[in-house]
Protein backbone atom coordinates (compact mmCIF):
# COMPACT_ATOMS: atom_id res chain seq x y z
CA UNK A 1 0.00 0.00 0.00
CA UNK A 2 1.57 3.67 -1.17
CA UNK A 3 1.51 5.90 1.88
CA UNK A 4 1.07 10.09 1.10
CA UNK A 5 3.66 12.00 1.51
CA UNK A 6 2.01 13.61 4.99
CA UNK A 7 2.24 9.79 6.15
CA UNK A 8 5.74 9.44 5.67
CA UNK A 9 6.22 12.91 7.00
CA UNK A 10 4.24 11.68 10.67
CA UNK A 11 5.83 8.62 10.63
CA UNK A 12 9.84 10.08 10.07
CA UNK A 13 8.95 12.91 12.83
CA UNK A 14 7.59 9.80 15.14
CA UNK A 15 10.79 8.33 14.31
CA UNK A 16 12.48 11.14 15.31
CA UNK A 17 11.01 11.84 18.31
CA UNK A 18 11.20 8.18 19.13
CA UNK A 19 15.16 8.85 18.72
CA UNK A 20 15.72 10.66 20.77
CA UNK A 21 18.08 9.66 24.20
CA UNK A 22 15.23 9.56 26.66
CA UNK A 23 14.36 13.68 26.43
CA UNK A 24 13.94 15.97 29.05
CA UNK A 25 10.03 16.46 30.70
CA UNK A 26 9.34 19.76 29.33
CA UNK A 27 10.51 18.75 25.69
CA UNK A 28 8.07 17.28 23.34
CA UNK A 29 8.03 16.93 18.99
CA UNK A 30 4.05 17.35 18.37
CA UNK A 31 3.67 18.66 14.50
CA UNK A 32 1.50 20.83 13.40
CA UNK A 33 -0.61 19.81 10.24
CA UNK A 34 -0.15 22.43 8.16
CA UNK A 35 2.66 25.13 7.65
CA UNK A 36 1.85 27.65 4.76
CA UNK A 37 4.44 30.41 3.36
CA UNK A 38 2.72 33.54 2.79
CA UNK A 39 4.65 36.24 0.90
CA UNK A 40 3.84 39.55 -0.09
CA UNK A 41 0.90 40.49 2.83
CA UNK A 42 0.28 42.63 5.41
CA UNK A 43 0.19 40.81 8.64
CA UNK A 44 -3.65 41.62 9.63
CA UNK A 45 -4.78 40.29 6.31
CA UNK A 46 -3.74 37.00 6.78
CA UNK A 47 -4.82 37.28 10.68
CA UNK A 48 -8.79 38.53 9.33
CA UNK A 49 -8.27 35.52 6.45
CA UNK A 50 -7.32 33.28 9.22
CA UNK A 51 -7.85 33.91 12.78
CA UNK A 52 -7.45 30.32 14.42
CA UNK A 53 -3.88 29.84 13.58
CA UNK A 54 -0.06 31.12 14.44
CA UNK A 55 0.86 33.77 12.14
CA UNK A 56 5.17 33.51 12.39
CA UNK A 57 7.22 36.27 11.25
CA UNK A 58 10.50 35.26 8.82
CA UNK A 59 11.03 38.83 7.07
CA UNK A 60 9.55 41.54 6.02
CA UNK A 61 6.20 40.54 3.99
CA UNK A 62 7.38 36.93 4.58
CA UNK A 63 5.11 34.82 6.97
CA UNK A 64 4.66 31.08 8.05
CA UNK A 65 0.64 30.03 8.81
CA UNK A 66 1.18 27.37 11.26
CA UNK A 67 -2.20 25.35 11.86
CA UNK A 68 -2.80 22.54 14.57
CA UNK A 69 -5.56 21.14 12.65
CA UNK A 70 -6.76 22.06 9.36
CA UNK A 71 -5.03 20.04 6.25
CA UNK A 72 -2.55 21.76 3.98
CA UNK A 73 -4.35 22.05 1.21
CA UNK A 74 -7.12 23.35 3.11
CA UNK A 75 -5.47 25.95 4.84
CA UNK A 76 -4.15 27.12 1.30
CA UNK A 77 -7.56 27.28 -0.20
CA UNK A 78 -8.92 29.33 2.52
CA UNK A 79 -6.27 31.38 2.69
CA UNK A 80 -6.01 31.81 -1.47
CA UNK A 81 -9.31 32.86 -1.25
CA UNK A 82 -9.33 35.28 1.04
CA UNK A 83 -5.98 37.14 -0.61
CA UNK A 84 -6.83 36.56 -4.03
CA UNK A 85 -7.27 40.53 -4.28
CA UNK A 86 -3.78 40.85 -2.69
CA UNK A 87 -0.65 40.16 -4.80
CA UNK A 88 0.46 37.29 -2.82
CA UNK A 89 2.30 34.19 -2.96
CA UNK A 90 1.34 30.98 -0.81
CA UNK A 91 3.93 27.59 -0.54
CA UNK A 92 3.02 24.65 1.70
CA UNK A 93 6.13 23.91 3.31
CA UNK A 94 4.90 21.55 5.61
CA UNK A 95 6.41 18.76 5.38
CA UNK A 96 10.17 19.87 5.45
CA UNK A 97 10.00 21.15 8.65
CA UNK A 98 10.64 20.08 12.43
CA UNK A 99 8.84 21.58 15.40
CA UNK A 100 10.28 21.27 18.84
CA UNK A 101 7.56 22.60 21.77
CA UNK A 102 9.79 23.12 24.93
CA UNK A 103 7.93 24.37 28.22
CA UNK A 104 8.63 24.77 32.00
CA UNK A 105 10.48 27.42 34.16
CA UNK A 106 13.54 27.03 32.76
CA UNK A 107 12.55 26.82 29.16
CA UNK A 108 14.15 30.28 28.48
CA UNK A 109 17.56 29.82 30.25
CA UNK A 110 17.32 26.38 28.01
CA UNK A 111 17.09 28.69 25.35
CA UNK A 112 19.60 31.27 25.93
CA UNK A 113 22.10 28.49 25.67
CA UNK A 114 21.47 28.43 21.92
CA UNK A 115 20.30 32.00 20.80
CA UNK A 116 21.24 35.14 20.89
CA UNK A 117 17.79 37.37 21.88
CA UNK A 118 16.31 38.82 24.95
CA UNK A 119 13.94 36.54 26.00
CA UNK A 120 12.79 38.17 28.80
CA UNK A 121 8.84 38.44 28.64
CA UNK A 122 8.92 42.22 28.27
CA UNK A 123 11.13 42.07 25.23
CA UNK A 124 9.68 38.86 23.48
CA UNK A 125 6.05 38.59 24.61
CA UNK A 126 3.92 35.41 23.76
CA UNK A 127 2.68 35.69 20.28
CA UNK A 128 6.07 36.83 18.78
CA UNK A 129 8.12 35.01 16.72
CA UNK A 130 11.98 35.63 15.48
CA UNK A 131 13.89 33.51 12.30
CA UNK A 132 17.60 33.47 14.30
CA UNK A 133 20.46 30.78 14.57
CA UNK A 134 21.07 28.07 17.43
CA UNK A 135 24.43 27.78 16.66
CA UNK A 136 24.94 27.05 12.99
CA UNK A 137 20.97 25.87 12.29
CA UNK A 138 18.94 27.89 11.28
CA UNK A 139 15.39 28.17 13.33
CA UNK A 140 12.24 29.93 13.77
CA UNK A 141 11.26 30.85 17.32
CA UNK A 142 8.01 31.22 18.57
CA UNK A 143 6.84 32.19 21.94
CA UNK A 144 3.60 30.29 22.28
CA UNK A 145 2.87 30.87 26.15
CA UNK A 146 4.87 32.52 28.79
CA UNK A 147 6.61 29.11 29.36
CA UNK A 148 6.26 27.82 26.54
CA UNK A 149 8.12 28.03 23.27
CA UNK A 150 7.67 26.56 19.81
CA UNK A 151 11.22 25.80 17.89
CA UNK A 152 11.12 25.13 14.11
CA UNK A 153 13.67 23.77 11.78
CA UNK A 154 14.25 22.57 8.56
CA UNK A 155 13.64 18.50 8.51
CA UNK A 156 17.52 17.39 7.58
CA UNK A 157 18.63 19.62 10.70
CA UNK A 158 16.06 18.06 13.51
CA UNK A 159 18.22 15.33 14.68
CA UNK A 160 20.82 17.38 15.40
CA UNK A 161 19.07 20.79 16.98
CA UNK A 162 17.31 17.47 18.89
CA UNK A 163 20.46 16.82 20.54
CA UNK A 164 21.55 20.06 21.43
CA UNK A 165 18.14 20.60 23.31
CA UNK A 166 18.31 17.60 25.04
CA UNK A 167 22.21 18.22 26.54
CA UNK A 168 21.00 21.48 26.76
CA UNK A 169 18.38 20.80 29.76
CA UNK A 170 20.61 18.15 31.05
Amino acid sequence: MAHSIAEKFTNRCSALAAGLNSPPEGLSTPQPTAIITVAGVHEDGIKAAVPDEAVLWLGPHKWWVVSENQPPQELTEKLTRALETENAALTDVSHGGFRFRMRGPEVRDVLSAGVSLDLHPSAFKPGRSVPCAWDDIYIVLHRVEEECFDVYTLRSYASSLGEWLVASYT
